[in-house]
């Protein structure tokens, strides 16, 4: 903490980045960072940058800034778990890199890095940060960390939230955080997206200790997909009964298929990771490299979560 502290009053320029497709977390972390330190230091230039989620622009608007502005810049990474994953590979150019995440560390990257996975969100990490280093903030940054939590903690239900989530969460509402309103901007859904979850529900697949569903790109195209709104799905399969395990297949526009894996009970990374799942204990994400490598996995994930669940009986 000590060192953040130092490279946030010494650089004037700071710019701040999140991951592709940014979520709830990613855009909570980084205008709840940015706000604090405008507030905090008004007097420095402070950036966020990459994507956008139109979905989340309640929360703020990235700003677009040229090469020549990380010239001696001090650059935050957040909430991104490799480097591949970064939302605008610029932040290269940085004269300092700081990596502020909750994904299991697989890679390093950046000059400093503090990455802790026992945190259900990065957004609590940045409300830690303002804590350490006594930092300012307003109702927008109160905000954006709301929702970073909000959203990454499954609506404060995914096994990583602890006590330091309801305090942190408790001492935002105290900067007029209204919770119904917040709860509908992030819930809100289009009729395509609702009649999409329809079609999920009526074809889940039941293999030996988990559930799927592939969804194609002609699904996508059908109901008019984005892709955070076609593995929004997910959450269908959470709580299925006697099924801890649920994986969606998602045809990317390259033909590449993003599987993501979840489980509702027993911490499931380290009997996966051995396939290149990254990510978090109970969800991860790996990329296969077409359609036929879809039942290979499936055939090897079932004698593996055989064999796991007998140990843990």
């Amino acid at each position: 903490m000590k060192l953040i502290q130092e490279k946030i009053k010494f650089f004037d320029t700071i710019i701040i980045h999140g991951h592709k497709r940014p979520d709830g977390d990613s855009y909570g972390a980084q205008f709840g960072l940015k706000n604090m330190l405008q507030t905090t230091f008004p007097e420095k230039k402070v950036y966020a940058v990459g994507e956008e989620n139109l979905n989340l622009s309640f929360l703020g608007t990235m700003d677009k800034i040229t090469d020549d502005v990380y010239k001696n810049a001090l650059v935050f990474v957040v909430d991104s778990g490799d480097t591949k994953n970064i939302s605008d590979q610029r932040f290269q150019l940085g004269k300092f890199i700081i990596r502020i995440d909750h994904h299991i560390l697989i890679s390093n990257y950046g000059n400093y890095e503090w990455v802790d996975d026992s945190f259900g969100s990065c957004s609590e990490m940045i409300y830690l940060l303002k804590e350490k280093l006594n930092l300012k903030l307003t109702y927008l940054g109160a905000l954006a960390i709301y929702v970073g939590i909000l959203t990454d903690s499954g609506n404060f239900r995914f096994n990583r939230v602890s006590s330091q989530t309801f305090r942190i969460a408790s001492e935002l509402l105290n900067y007029g955080i209204d919770v119904t309103w917040v709860e509908k901007k992030v819930k809100k859904e289009k009729l395509n997206v609702v009649k999409y979850k329809g079609y999920v529900c009526q074809n889940i697949v039941v293999a030996k200790n988990f559930v799927y569903v592939y969804v194609s790109q002609k699904t996508m195209q059908k109901f008019n997909l984005t892709l955070e709104e076609s593995f929004s799905a997910i959450n269908l399969l959470l709580y299925i009964e006697n099924y801890y395990f649920y994986i969606l297949f998602l045809e990317m526009n390259n033909q590449k298929i993003k599987v993501r894996l979840c489980s509702n009970g027993p911490h499931i990374y380290h009997v996966v990771k051995k396939y290149g799942f990254k990510g978090h204990l109970s969800a991860c994400s790996l990329l296969l490299s077409s359609f036929q490598e879809i039942e290979p996995f499936i055939k090897s994930l079932e004698k593996d979560l055989s064999i796991y669940l007998k140990q843990l009986k």
